[in-house]
């Protein structure tokens, strides 16, 4: 899904088998879940609407987790393994990679939600922000994650009103989604840092350094402390 040439999808199907791969490999290491994988997707649509028709897809077909990943990320498929165990073993319900927006200044997509009230519109608001200053290399609990690369489980969906991406709200249907999964199915949403992507760009490939160097250049990044909405433990 996505709008990126149609070329991405061939990367998608290597993906899809190296994943199935490592799932069959998995059935013979006791140290490892073995998992049966079922490949979804959906033509040159709407974003929200193609997330909505997959998870439409993982639900009628009696899914345990979804994996969402973006055509224009670039990764390891063993990223799934890695996100998947947040979500299967806890603590995390929704757990997304680290990956950072293709315009500057290239924020990290992960993000702290503000809830407000318009007394004229009478109803209720968000307001979302980047953590610039994330902890590194940690399982780090947070409001909403970018779906460059995400793991959900599939049961919130029940415990959620539909439509479950679609909306007219000003933030992303991932942050979007994330909102409406943290008030209605009471989920848990984290970004693991140590798993991480590289967002195809014009003409480079963003990634970690890119943010850090960028921050740098013109002196918006001070990492003179990591920046907290929670008083979480990082987990290591």
């Amino acid at each position: 899904m996505g709008y990126t040439d149609p070329l991405a999808y061939d990367n998608r199907l290597l993906w899809a088998m190296r994943m199935g791969q490592n799932g069959e490999a998995a059935k013979h290491d006791p140290k490892r879940i073995p998992y049966s994988f079922y490949l979804g997707t959906v033509g040159k649509l709407l974003t929200p609407y193609a997330r909505e028709v997959l998870a439409e897809k993982a639900v009628t077909a009696g899914m345990d987790l979804i994996f969402m990943v973006d055509d224009d990320m670039l990764g390891d498929p063993e990223c799934f393994f890695q996100l998947a165990e947040s979500v299967i073993n806890g603590p995390a319900d929704i757990c997304g990679a680290l990956a950072f927006t293709r315009n500057p200044p290239h924020d990290p997509v992960l993000y702290v939600c503000e809830k407000g009230y318009d007394p004229v519109e009478r109803t209720e608001y968000f307001i979302n922000r980047p953590l610039t200053r994330y902890p590194r290399n940690s399982l780090v609990e947070v409001d909403a994650v970018g779906f460059g690369a995400v793991v959900f489980k599939t049961s919130i969906l029940h415990k959620m009103k539909r439509p479950w991406f679609m909306s007219t709200c000003g933030s992303g249907e991932d942050i979007y989604f994330c909102y409406k999964a943290t008030r209605e199915a009471g989920a848990r949403v984290f970004s693991d840092t140590r798993v991480k992507l590289g967002h195809v760009g014009n003409p480079q490939i963003i990634t970690e350094e890119t943010h850090e160097s960028y921050g740098d250049a013109v002196n918006i990044l001070k990492r003179d402390g990591e920046e907290t909405k929670y008083a979480w433990q990082i987990m290591q």
